[in-house]
């Protein structure tokens, strides 16, 4: 390429970059917060618990699908909380930094793999653009697949310098793999082997196959080195605070019907990564309509035809660190492939939420495909051609991916019903409340934590904590003194039950209308009167046996409350309570009444992770009314304790209430 040229494309592919990079900013800084949802504001929420109990690891903080946070996006907002509230801003901040670390790892992996300058502006062009509103919100709005990205990168880019370098440089490789490797496992183990190492061994066993050579004494050292690292870290996992929820979710095979209806949706969702659909309704004949249209051919053209093209150059390139990155992507794709196909891991997702297990591998190979589409250009081909236009086309997708770009869109997300809802909560006094899971955290974080809503559902007509990525200091009695509401909207009106909730915390000071959503006011924290909420109290809870306690067999009677099964009714009288109860000694009371000549009416247990662990059991003897009692002893804290009583069906049997207390 002549140098004029050459110096003309350096200088357009900066103006690009900066273009794309202010596009980022303003999503970021801007328009995300008129998306932003509680996914995305856990972070924040997070950051407030580690300083609210001065521990990086919140003993009472419940962690979800078997993860446990260690280096990931709540790390970023810790240190602006210094200086910012612990709001929107301090967001956006963190989002900047992750945004930071996307584009560097871009860049260390494109100069280790020996891609030219201009190679490496591509990447950089391709990845800023956020090629997608999907992909923009996995790698930098909600971010949590942007920093997967990066450990993946880092750990490859290390462990290639630790294969390639000598001396100093090789053991500082060794050292950033190791620390990469250990921070994943002890953030969970089970996604670092599917995430990272069993990609690495893949990469590893391409490169030494195709070089015909067996692992040298330097590669085995970084191996030991590795394992070493992953095995610490997996003892740091099962030894750090917090809880786990359970651990990971089982995970199953599926049905063939299933598989066939998860390869359409991943399909699906590649397309809606890549932006590929149209608006549906848009008009053909328009810019737009023609933009939508090179939209929907360049998807497939880069995902069936790109896409291979792509690992067909890379080897032929015959380089070991390009040979060892295809392989790393290409492996952990299959891995998460594999899962999301053949198992129930996404079967309750979306297309869109199923294709974000795929966006961290899928983002190398993008990364790799822009670099070498790039250089090694000559000859030129109709596909040499057809890529650089996809290029091009991904490059200014930050258009559509950041949209609406406009002055009037400032003031809209700073206008949003949410806004108006946090000044009408200011206005009327409330400072803390209990909200459905996709409210509470948003609508924290968008206050600044002015307003403190914690998550909560309506099981059976009543509110009953939503302990997933919560703490259960949240919902004891002591957390908060003072004023509490419920904010629910159309759909928990629907089902709750204001007669029963006034039963146990007694009739509300207020009930407020707010553009179809209910607030209602009580002039005491609620948390202290509904039984299942406050797992650290030792006063006894009492569980009355009405329309809200779950039950499959008999009928509930209101004056006075009881559940009745008559003779020959056998099954769950009472069940699911979910009650929060930390480690100790228990004694549950089952006020029962039966009546028949059996010698036993059936069993009373109390149990958690949802059976599975059993506390207790004890069978009921005896007619009259009377008090059954089981000794409980709870070893670790336990956030769905149920007790159950099961009739046999021998005789009636009626239940009053059960209570719960701790005794030590």
């Amino acid at each position: 390429m002549p140098r004029l040229n050459r110096e003309l494309l350096y200088r357009l592919l900066v103006v690009a970059l900066i273009v794309n990079l202010l596009l980022l900013a303003w999503y970021l800084g801007v328009a995300y917060r008129g998306v932003l949802h509680s996914d995305s504001a856990v972070k924040n929420l997070l950051a407030q618990e580690i300083i609210d109990t001065g521990s990086y690891f919140p003993a009472q903080w419940t962690y979800a699908n078997g993860d446990r946070w260690v280096f990931f996006t709540h790390t970023l907002v810790l240190p602006f909380l210094l200086v910012l509230p612990n709001g929107f801003a301090a967001h956006a901040a963190a989002g900047f930094v992750v945004a930071a670390f996307v584009l560097h790892a871009t860049w260390l992996l494109c100069k280790e793999l020996g891609m030219s300058p201009a190679a490496r502006l591509v990447a950089l062009v391709v990845l800023s653009a956020g090629l997608s509103r999907d992909m923009a919100e996995n790698l930098y709005g909600q971010a949590a697949y942007g920093m997967l990205y990066c450990m993946g990168v880092w750990l490859l880019v290390a462990c290639l310098r630790a294969c390639a370098a000598q001396g100093r440089a090789r053991a500082g490789g060794i050292a950033v793999a190791a620390l990469v490797l250990l921070l994943v496992f002890w953030a969970n183990p089970q996604r670092a082997v599917a995430y990272y190492l069993a990609p690495l061994l893949a990469a590893a066993f391409v490169v030494l196959a195709r070089r015909r050579r067996l692992p040298a004494r330097r590669d085995l050292a970084l191996a030991a080195w590795l394992f070493l690292a992953a095995a610490v870290g997996t003892v740091l996992y099962k030894y750090s605070g917090g809880q786990l929820n359970g651990g990971a979710p089982p995970v199953f095979y599926t049905t063939p019907k299933v598989m066939l209806e998860s390869i359409r949706r991943l399909f699906d969702g590649l397309f809606i990564l890549l932006a590929g659909y149209p608006v549906e309704g848009s008009k053909v004949m328009h810019a737009r309509g023609i933009v939508a249209a090179m939209n929907l051919v360049a998807a497939p053209l880069f995902l069936f035809v790109l896409l291979p093209w792509t690992v067909r150059r890379a080897w032929r390139r015959n380089a070991e660190g390009i040979d060892g990155a295809v392989a790393f992507a290409l492996a952990g794709l299959a891995v998460s492939t594999f899962f999301v196909l053949a198992t129930t891991l996404t079967v309750y997702s979306s297309s869109d939420g199923a294709i974000r297990y795929l966006v961290p591998h899928f983002v190398i190979l993008l990364a790799l495909f822009a670099g070498l589409a790039v250089d090694g250009a000559e000859p030129v081909t109709p596909l040499t051609v057809a890529a650089w236009a996809v290029l091009a086309l991904f490059g200014a997708r930050s258009f559509v991916a950041y949209a609406p770009i406009k002055p009037g869109y400032y003031e809209h997300v700073h206008q949003l019903q949410a806004d108006r809802m946090i000044a009408f909560f200011k206005q009327h006094g409330l400072e803390y409340g209990y909200a459905p899971f996709w409210d509470a955290g948003r609508l924290t974080v968008r206050s600044g934590h002015q307003v403190r809503l914690r998550q909560i559902k309506i099981e059976n007509g009543l509110p009953v904590p939503m302990r997933h990525l919560a703490s259960d200091r949240w919902y004891e009695a002591g957390t908060w003194k003072g004023r509490t509401f419920l904010l629910l909207n159309t759909e928990e009106q629907q089902t709750f039950k204001a007669d029963l909730m006034a039963r146990r915390a007694g009739p509300p000071v207020a009930t407020l209308d707010f553009e179809r959503w209910m607030i209602i006011v009580y002039d005491h924290n609620i948390a202290a009167d509904l039984p299942e909420w406050d797992g650290s109290t030792s006063k006894p809870r009492r569980f009355l046996a009405d329309e809200a306690m779950p039950h499959l067999v008999g009928k509930v009677r209101h004056d006075p409350a009881a559940i009745v099964a008559e003779p020959g009714e056998a099954g769950a009288l009472a069940f699911g309570q979910n009650i929060a109860a930390v480690p100790g000694q228990y004694v549950a009371t089952f006020d029962v009444e039966t009546d028949g000549a059996a010698g036993s009416f059936g069993t009373i247990d109390a149990t958690s992770h949802g059976g599975s662990k059993r506390y207790g059991r004890q069978d009921i003897a005896g007619t009259g009314r009377r008090s059954v009692t089981l000794p409980i002893n709870i070893d670790k804290t336990a956030g769905d304790l149920e007790l159950r009583l099961f009739t046999n069906g021998a005789g009636r049997v009626v239940l009053h209430a059960i209570t719960l207390q701790r005794v030590r």
